[in-house]
């Protein structure tokens, strides 16, 4: 027994002479890179990185070892150690930036994190970093350098406003807030201008119909805007800028942990703009005055086996004022000085859980509440309207081959107005939704390079009754450069009668629904090939893409037959968008990058078939070709140079009768520069000027001089009896402006 131990204690002593501790940290551009796996020996031994990026492995023999360590859009980092003393501390480990970032995660096509690369269904990433080459103050701004999205504003006095896929009406995009469903009725006239840049990770963007996981609205595509979470380390930041129109925008953030496995973050944006302009001279603002404040708090809770629960509020108050320069809130409902007056208040909660059980089950919760006080001239408008949206999904593998998603959910829809559309016995026919559904989507592996994606998703409405949305995904990855991929799918759109139209529900009209209303309906195809290349000195992204969309069952209003009434029927015809796209990124090792792309765009909207003719028509604020370039400059690490622009061609107005303006309006370029330095790891400075060419929109107004109507029936000053109008617009109502701005950031 005596030997035993003797030989025990030499093994124990023996083992401590030959093991050690080593010890390092993993850094990216002098931040802290988190939560990464660090290899010896191709994983014979593994340890993570921690909160302040560290890592530690105990016990480890003595001897020479390959360490490698990768991580999201960096290099690959390997090295060969020899680990000679029993404490052994390696120096900072910086890790370099891939020129492309080829590895990227969305959660649009599966509810649940997975990389783009592996997605059957074509999805474009967009990092706000890349946006904020034009900074902007919301997302309404920034849509505007995504190739195939385009904000449109639709009222030149107040900028409403609405961002449209492929030139389809903006109530055709559905608006997701980190995977749910926010933005929508009347929150999507105003509701693009409430979330903030500040908030914002990246932008996800799927064009083409996509209601077979997220029911109704989504006809057109997806814009899934990601929010900042919560991280384990603490940060804060602020950023700010101002322009030479007197408009400020500041963006205040932090996140912090709360414990070990818990965390918080929080922000508060402000835009400001008090200073009335009118460079056109026709007596009214050429930008509304506004002020928004949007409040955004998010936590994370972190349990065992990885499951978490996550959890969002946001409370958002917007003022917009605009109409003749004389107009003040005094005014409000007068016929002596036109002005529109808005006041918003809004409110949402997300919520999300990955329930504490073997199974992948999840839940979602999304409620939000806004509430508009308006008027336009003389006609106010008062609306409120609740939407709760959730659901329940499970994930399993099946085999090697399958990975099956199943859920239901259900949307609640609650809307009432002071316009005879909601008054009286119309408020629960027409305002009040309950929409179960429940879906399917199976990705099958068909070979090693190949994969199916199949999905269908069936919703009621009482309405409308059962409305069925399949979806068909295929993909094939040729190689880890080439890849195709071809699909089919539905949309559908469950129409609130009077959320289009509300300016034309004044007055005591009696709302008539003349048929079975069918939901409006769009069936798309597409085809896409994506080529990657990542060399030595540079990297390249081809992407190209052909559509197809077809739209029928359209829910329009007849305001012009009777003036007591208003008639609701499903459009005898259709709209179609038929057209294709392409984007190139390179980036060069140099400093150099350069991103461009281009859609060629018909879009049709046909109707009156009398005889089997059809009358085809362009459908308005659709240009037929647009697209979007930015070149940047990286010199000494530390400041850059980009230039960004997006440009259209002649695109169809809404013009009146005998109109003098054209109907189509002229090719538009919009140049935009920046210059940005980093002083150092906390704080960036930058400068520049937006639209560079000093371009902006002719008579965007019709009649300015009389807004209210009263001389329209006067020969002499009206011959052609043309009423005051404001939603002819193709151009920028601001012109050329200078910015600056500073980023302060811990």
């Amino acid at each position: 027994m005596k030997k035993f131990r003797c030989l025990f204690m030499t093994l124990i002593f023996s083992h401590a002479l030959h093991a050690a501790v080593l010890k390092g940290r993993v850094m990216t551009e002098g931040s802290i890179h988190e939560g990464i796996a660090v290899n010896l020996n191709n994983g014979q031994f593994m340890e993570v990185c921690k909160s302040d990026g560290s890592f530690q492995f105990n016990e480890l023999p003595l001897g020479r070892y390959l360490l490698s360590i990768s991580a999201l859009g960096f290099e690959p980092y390997k090295d060969s150690i020899e680990v000679i003393e029993a404490m052994y501390q390696l120096p900072p480990i910086m890790l370099k930036p891939r020129l492309l970032r080829m590895k990227e995660v969305v959660i649009t096509t599966t509810l649940g994190e997975t990389e783009r690369a592996e997605s059957p269904v074509p999805i474009e990433i967009y990092k706000i970093a890349a946006l904020q080459k034009n900074p902007g103050s919301c997302l309404f701004d920034l849509a505007s350098m995504i190739n195939g999205l385009r904000p449109q504003i639709t009222c030149n006095v107040c900028q409403a406003g609405d961002i449209r896929i492929n030139g389809m009406d903006g109530p055709y995009s559905l608006v997701l807030l980190d995977g749910m469903p926010i933005v929508s009725g009347l929150s999507g006239v105003y509701g693009m201008s409430g979330i903030p840049a500040g908030l914002l990770e990246r932008l996800e963007v799927v064009k083409g119909p996509a209601s077979t996981l997220y029911g109704s609205e989504a006809m057109a595509g997806i814009i899934n805007v990601i929010t900042k979470k919560p991280g384990n380390t603490f940060r804060a930041g602020i950023d700010h800028f101002s322009t030479s129109w007197q408009e400020h925008q500041s963006d205040l953030w932090l996140q912090t942990p709360l414990g070990k496995n818990h965390a918080v973050a929080a922000g508060l944006s402000h835009y400001g703009y008090d200073h009335p302009i009118d460079h056109n001279q026709d007596g009214f603002m050429d930008l509304a005055l506004q002020k928004r404040i949007s409040v955004f708090n998010s936590w994370r809770f972190a349990f065992r086996e990885g499951k978490y629960l996550r959890m969002a509020v946001r409370f958002f108050n917007e003022r917009r004022d605009g109409g003749e320069m004389e107009w003040t809130p005094a005014f409000l409902q007068s016929d002596s000085i036109y002005g529109e007056s808005i006041r918003i208040k809004r409110w949402e909660v997300l919520a999300s859980q990955q329930l504490p059980v073997k199974e992948n089950i999840q839940w979602q919760l999304a409620v939000n509440r806004h509430q508009q006080n308006s008027t336009y001239g003389l006609i106010p408008f008062n609306a409120i309207q609740t939407v709760v949206f959730g659901q329940i999904f499970w994930n399993r593998q099946i085999g090697s081959k399958h990975s099956l998603l199943g859920g239901t959910g259900l949307r609640y829809n609650d809307y009432n107005d002071d316009t005879p559309a909601t008054n009286n016995n119309n408020y629960t026919m027409v305002s009040r939704r309950v929409i179960p559904g429940i879906f399917l989507q199976d990705e099958w592996k068909l070979i090693r390079r190949m994969k199916l994606l199949s999905g269908y998703r069936a919703d009621f409405d009482l309405v409308h009754g059962w409305v069925h949305s399949p979806r068909l995904a295929w993909q094939w990855k040729h190689s880890d450069v080439h890849e195709w991929r071809a699909g089919y799918g539905a949309g559908y759109r469950v129409v609130n009668l009077f959320a289009e139209d509300h300016a034309a529900l004044s007055g005591s009209r009696e709302v008539v629904v003349l048929e079975n209303l069918k939901p409006e309906r769009s069936w798309n195809v597409y085809s896409e090939y994506r080529m990657e290349k990542q060399k030595e000195n540079y990297g390249i992204i081809i992407n190209t893409q052909v559509f197809y969309t077809h739209f029928n069952n359209r829910i329009t209003g007849d305001f012009d037959t009777d003036p007591q009434k208003i008639f609701y029927r499903n459009l005898n015809g259709f709209a179609y968008t038929a057209g294709a796209s392409g984007n190139l990124s390179l980036q060069m090792k140099q400093g150099w990058s350069l991103s461009a792309g281009v859609t060629f765009n018909e879009v049709i909207l046909a109707t009156g078939s009398v005889g089997g003719s059809w009358k085809m028509q362009q459908q308005i604020y659709a240009p037929r070709w647009s697209g979007v370039w930015d070149l940047s400059y990286t010199f000494k690490e530390a400041s850059r140079i980009d230039i960004t622009s997006n440009w259209y061609g002649p695109m169809r107005l809404p013009v009146q009768q005998n109109d003098y303006r054209p109907e189509f309006s002229p090719f538009v370029h919009l140049i935009n520069l920046k210059l940005s330095h980093s002083v150092n790891k906390h704080i960036d400075l930058w400068a520049g000027v937006k639209n560079l060419l000093n371009i902006t929109g002719r008579d965007p107004l019709m009649r300015p001089h009389d807004p209210f109507d009263k001389r329209i029936d006067d020969p002499v000053d009206n011959p052609n009896g043309y009423t005051f109008d404001m939603a002819y617009n193709y151009a920028p109502m601001q012109g050329i402006r200078f910015y600056i701005g500073v980023s302060l950031k811990s």
